[in-house]
């Protein structure tokens, strides 16, 4: 694993439409020289497991961008670019 201190810090969007989540966005930035390569090990190693926990096998995915199905859940959605993992949930 890498030192905590390449992680430069994050954002989280979440959405309501009235008093229901519509959606989720939230985005954890690396930083450093290895930072595009800190954040690809980060989302292999750490967010892709917890994911396929959860939502099993990705059904549509291409090196460092994943999506998932899960009732209730019209899109998930791993991503790493450049040196940000992002992670997207659209509720119906």
């Amino acid at each position: 694993m890498f030192k905590e201190k390449s992680i430069g810090g994050g954002i989280m969007d979440v959405v309501f439409k009235g008093n229901v989540l519509a959606n989720i966005r939230a985005q954890l930035f690396f930083r450093g020289f290895f930072a595009k390569k800190n954040a690809k090990k980060y989302l292999r190693n750490t967010m892709l497991p917890a994911f396929k926990s959860i939502f099993g096998e990705p059904y549509d995915s291409n090196p460092d961008n994943y999506w998932f199905k899960s009732s209730g859940i019209i899109g998930t959605r791993l991503l790493c670019s450049r040196n940000t993992v992002s992670i997207f949930l659209s509720y119906r």
